[in-house]
């Protein structure tokens, strides 16, 4: 791309990447002045970047922008998940989001807490199918296919009985 240098850019998000997991709009405006381009042309040169080159996919776009979720936010969120992992995740955006509100805080979008909700999931638990995160949390391991079907048949008759 004329005018653009593709290593600076590659440089820059890499550090954001490094910094907070992924790189937001807010990024890209504060680049693009410091280059001296258009926004919109540099996102649409990021776009391509990433079609083409292996290490701008690896880059995570993040937002418009970062939305910080304290520590204290993250442990709750978890130590619920870890209890309760089939919870309904909207209750739990709730309550942060009025936890937030109570602390004079922006509330959570919905995506970010999914996204980070998703990410706890297949990050932390490492889980391949939804379906079994409850088996992983409880320490049971799937060995075989037979043994996935008497999982499902178990899985099944119990959350009946509830």
């Amino acid at each position: 791309m004329k005018g653009i240098k593709k290593s600076v850019v590659y440089r820059h998000l890499k550090k954001c990447h490094d910094d907070i997991g992924g790189y937001t709009g807010t990024d890209i405006v504060k680049l693009a002045q410091q280059l001296n381009v258009d926004r919109t042309t540099l996102s649409r040169s990021i776009e391509k970047w990433s079609e083409k080159d292996i290490r701008f996919s690896d880059i995570k776009y993040l937002g418009k922008r970062y939305i910080q979720i304290t520590l204290d936010e993250i442990l709750k969120i978890e130590h619920s998940l870890e209890d309760n992992p089939m919870m309904v995740k909207k209750y739990l955006l709730e309550s942060t989001n009025a936890n937030r509100i109570h602390n004079d805080m922006l509330p959570l979008l919905k995506t970010t807490f999914y996204e980070f909700v998703d990410k706890y999931f297949n990050s932390i638990l490492n889980v391949d199918n939804i379906q079994y995160i409850w088996l992983k949390i409880k320490g049971v391991t799937l060995g075989c296919s037979i043994c996935t079907k008497i999982y499902k048949k178990v899985l099944a008759i119990f959350f009946l009985l509830l």
